[in-house]
């Protein structure tokens, strides 16, 4: 946050001056990936962060689980998340196992659309 404050700040850096800043943290993809985002969101969105799950997994780096993440913690969007973890639980708790993407519809079905945010996390 020191390094790059805002999104302009982070889009209009150097790629090697992101990359050492992210030094230590490893998975050098995703600060590549960071980066390329924070530049599609100055470019094409005047340096707004997408609200929506569906807009966020348009940006470079961005798939439906860390969207979701994003959307329902940081700007209250009723959407489930399903990583590993998750999938676990809900296994647990509906006593049966899961193919393909019917989890994804098993978390929906059991997300709090009043908290939505705070449910992923509990769920996470």
């Amino acid at each position: 946050m020191a390094s790059f404050p805002t999104v302009r700040d982070l889009a209009l850096a150097q790629e090697p001056k992101v990359l050492a800043s992210w030094s230590g943290l490893g998975y050098y993809r995703r600060a590549r990936m960071l980066h390329r985002a924070a530049q599609a969101v100055a470019a094409e969105r005047g340096g707004s962060l997408p609200r929506l799950s569906s807009e966020l997994q348009l940006l470079p780096g961005i798939g439906r689980y860390t969207a979701n993440a994003i959307a329902s913690i940081a700007f209250g969007e009723p959407v489930a998340v399903v990583d590993g973890n998750v999938e676990r639980v809900l296994e647990r708790v509906m006593g049966s196992s899961f193919v393909g993407r019917t989890v994804w519809s098993a978390a929906q079905d059991l997300l709090d659309p009043e908290q939505p945010g705070d449910f992923n996390q509990a769920m996470m």
